[in-house]
């Protein structure tokens, strides 16, 4: 983390979710197409079930912005793939401010730190919250440009990973979670050090099935490194910071209920989702 070329940041975590919750102890952010090749960010996975509650509107409009992006901008992150945070903390407030919502509560902002491998795009986000016509295509040139408005709200769109910093959020998010899933804290505390050892063991995410009544979103969890043998060794040899309590050396690892939380998108009349 010494290193200077890992890129300070901020981001408003909504740790209320706990499958948000969870993530956050882990301590990492990872953008979807690091996650997994069919991954899909939360950002998008939430615009999905939006949309299948009949709420289309601003997700047509995400859609019509990707398009625009992939045609005129193929080098600049998609809003529907990477995660958000801010340049700074002023930014972070002036959203706060200016937006109003509850995902962007300065209660739940934290200092992260951009890995020096990600892909990274700053933008104007005041563009897009005017409101403009997506028949219009001169803002959302100008957006993906990086041009500023004159009341500029800047964020930061990211392809690859951050580490989150300090401990105030993240042991609040551990109570989100043992109020949820109180038998898997054991295997959030594995989670956790797997992070710190840069392995994937203990990620969310949330990844589409095409079936015949429709898109069926799952969350799963990535256990691939469980029998990977240089990762076993490295976590035997883990003698940093662990919560021996939440993990104990006879844990057992259950798992989060994240069969609940998948839902199904219904196929349009066209054959595709919502439409």
């Amino acid at each position: 983390m010494a290193n200077e070329h890992w890129r300070p940041a901020f981001a408003c975590l909504g740790i209320t979710d706990p499958l948000v919750a969870w993530l956050v102890y882990r301590g990492e952010m990872v953008s979807a197409p690091s996650a997994h090749h069919t991954a899909w960010s939360f950002w998008h996975s939430s615009h999905m079930e939006v949309l299948s509650s009949g709420r289309a509107d601003r997700y047509q409009r995400e859609v019509v912005l990707e398009l625009f992006r992939q045609e005129e901008f193929p080098n600049k992150v998609g809003r529907l793939a990477g995660f958000y945070c801010f340049p700074d903390e002023a930014a972070a407030r002036r959203a706060s401010v200016r937006w109003g919502s509850a995902a962007f509560r300065m209660d739940q902002l934290a200092e992260i730190a951009l890995s020096p491998a990600s892909r990274v795009s700053v933008h104007d986000a005041t563009w897009i919250s005017r409101g403009l016509s997506v028949e219009d295509k001169d803002w959302m040139r100008r957006y993906w440009n990086g041009d500023l408005t004159d009341d500029p709200v800047l964020e930061v769109i990211v392809d690859g990973r951050a580490y989150i910093l300090g401990t105030t959020l993240r042991a609040e998010a551990r109570r989100v979670v043992a109020a949820t899933w109180p038998n898997s804290l054991p295997l959030l505390e594995l989670a956790r050090v797997a992070a710190w050892l840069q392995s994937d063991l203990g990620l969310i995410a949330a990844m589409p099935r095409w079936q015949p009544d429709g898109a069926r979103f799952d969350y799963f969890m990535n256990f691939q490194d469980a029998t990977d043998e240089e990762f076993l060794e490295r976590l035997r040899g883990y003698v940093g910071p662990a919560n021996r309590e939440d993990m104990p050396s006879n844990a057992e690892l259950v798992l989060p209920d994240l069969q609940s939380r998948g839902f199904i998108l219904p196929w349009g009349p066209a054959g595709s989702p919502g439409a």
